[in-house]
């Protein structure tokens, strides 16, 4: 991608996605890479159960968000905050 376009074009929306997209890419690649060494060692009598035995990346362990049910009275205040930002910006002409 030309770097004139990511500099001055994209918004900082899109450089998320396109950071997001790169790192998924790079998952992807070190994922193949992995199964096929597992595939290979495996075809040659290797003793392995999964792909992870062959090397473990830091995003296989599964991280468990721990989320919290808001009650009505929060979802409100939620609510009328975000009423009172977008009332503060905007500007009538």
């Amino acid at each position: 991608m030309d770097p004139d376009y990511v500099l001055d074009e994209i918004s900082m929306y899109e450089a998320g996605l396109l950071i997001e997209a790169y790192n998924e890419n790079y998952k992807e690649k070190w994922e193949m890479l992995r199964f096929l060494s597992f595939i290979t060692a495996a075809s040659n009598g290797a003793k392995l159960n999964s792909p992870e035995d062959i090397i473990k990346f830091k995003w296989d362990d599964k991280v468990e968000v721990e989320t919290k049910k808001l009650t009505p009275e929060e979802i409100n205040a939620v609510k009328e905050r975000m009423l009172k930002k977008i009332n503060e910006n905007i500007v009538i002409k």
